[in-house]
């Protein structure tokens, strides 16, 4: 989330699709999550985390889940194996 802090576009949003995580790790994700919020984006930004159950994931499903919930006229969609570089 530093490299996208870095960006010349700054995000509006995130919009975390997660699954596999017990409700303790979602917990400590919000957590981090409004860490990063205030250390990194100064509050400039909103957070959306989207829990799903293992069943129904797959990266297009995850892909769409998060489209669906963004509010922002432009989306980019990224996973855990992706860094921006500029």
């Amino acid at each position: 989330m530093k490299r996208i802090a870095k960006q010349t576009l700054q995000p509006v949003e995130f919009v975390i699709v997660d699954n596999f995580s017990s409700k303790e790790k979602l917990g400590e994700m919000r957590k981090f999550l409004l860490r990063v919020k205030e250390k990194i984006f100064q509050n400039q930004t909103t957070f959306k985390l989207v829990p799903i159950v293992d069943e129904d994931f797959s990266y297009p499903y995850s892909a769409n889940i998060g489209v669906a919930v963004a509010c922002g006229e432009l989306v980019c969609i990224t996973n855990g194996h992706s860094l921006p570089f500029s």
